[in-house]
């Protein structure tokens, strides 16, 4: 990482900025936080309900 310093511009709030590859590595790890969050969210939910398959959960709560 570098970090690049221009006294001549100037920006309300910090900026960073990020090639390509390495943003779509973070975004493809909020991905898997938001899909791990929505299957912590449906297990709580069917803690208490009869078993269902995999599958019909993944389908229940739009999991990949």
């Amino acid at each position: 990482m570098q970090i690049i310093e221009n006294k001549s511009i100037t920006f309300e709030k910090p900026m960073v900025v990020l090639s390509l590859d390495e943003w779509r590595e973070i975004e493809n790890v909020l991905e898997d936080l938001e899909d791990a969050e929505r299957f912590e969210k449906a297990f709580v939910e069917t803690r208490n309900e009869e078993s269902i398959s995999l599958e019909a959960l993944k389908e229940k709560h739009n999991l990949k």
